[in-house]
């Protein structure tokens, strides 16, 4: 046993290495992964420090940067229901509270969910926050307005903002042209094409449909060329068949011609609202600070 144990070769121990997580590399690694773009990972760090360290101050800052991220990478549900957590919650900072709302506002508007884009940013507004936030609220409100078409209450929206920040970003133009905006010239009146509408295919022509308008007026002078010709061959339930698609064709025919006219309306504005957006629009979004929370601007071309 001796001699055994004389030569017996035995393996040198591995060296340990111990890797010690501490809160403030977790929180600074999933920060770095939203800066980085990377939303998954960025995601799925900020739930490891919200797992591993609940009762680290920063744990409300981390569920906002969390839904930031899932906004960014257009996961708006997910986003809503991580901010609706972090809104209720009591514990949650009143200053951090205020920019989830916010954001939750712009998430919904992503959803088209204007009313309720509206309602957060009311009561915002409605609550003693600091000038940065109302200006960013007032701001988010202007365009919501915008998308829906609302001109003048998009102005006055947008004279929440502080004049100093109008300056600064072309608020103050942009103002301007929404309280000398006059699309009517462009428009169509939906009275005007039904009337013309009585003759069919001019309702759609004044709308600049020309293609519906030849289909209009060839169709029901079809229609009306087959009910006389059945009556004059002495074939009256054809022709009076006949006669009852005709009348069909021809209420739809100014149904159409209305709403043709709409449709042109509401192109015009959304049109108009597109190319303020390309003009004015800035986007302000969420950005991880080394002490913080804060925001960036970035030109919309």
């Amino acid at each position: 046993m001796r001699e055994f144990d004389l030569y017996r070769h035995t393996a040198p121990k591995p060296e340990t290495h111990v890797i010690v997580l501490t809160a403030d590399k977790q929180f600074d690694l999933a920060r770095d992964f939203l800066n980085q773009r990377d939303y998954a990972l960025a995601v799925a760090e900020f739930r490891r420090f919200i797992y591993f360290f609940p009762m680290d101050p920063r744990i409300g800052r981390a569920q906002l940067y969390m839904a930031d991220a899932f906004f960014r990478a257009d996961a708006w549900e997910p986003a809503i229901a991580t901010l609706d957590a972090l809104i209720v919650n009591p514990a949650t900072p009143r200053h951090i509270a205020f920019q989830a709302l916010l954001l939750r506002s712009r998430c919904h508007q992503a959803l088209n969910r204007f009313d309720q884009a509206r309602l957060d940013l009311q009561y915002l507004l409605d609550q003693d926050i600091d000038p940065l936030t109302r200006d960013k609220a007032g701001y988010e409100l202007g365009w919501i307005d915008i998308a829906q078409h609302n001109w003048s209450a998009a102005a006055a929206s947008f004279a929440l903002v502080r004049p100093s920040v109008q300056s600064r970003h072309q608020i103050g133009a942009l103002i301007d042209a929404l309280r000398h905006t006059d699309l009517k010239p462009q428009q169509k009146s939906p009275v005007a094409a039904g009337l013309l509408a009585i003759i069919p295919g001019a309702g759609h022509l004044y709308c600049g449909r020309y293609q519906d308008a030849l289909i209009a007026f060839a169709l029901n002078g079809l229609l009306i060329g087959a009910a006389v010709e059945s009556f004059d061959h002495d074939l009256p339930v054809l022709g009076a068949l006949i006669t009852a698609a005709g009348v069909g064709f021809y209420s739809g025919n100014i149904y159409s011609a209305v709403s043709s006219a709409h449709k042109h309306n509401r192109r015009v504005s959304a049109d108009y609202a597109n190319r303020l957006q390309k003009q004015f629009k800035i986007d302000l979004s969420l950005i991880s600070l080394k002490n913080g929370i804060g925001m960036y601007a970035t030109w919309m071309f």
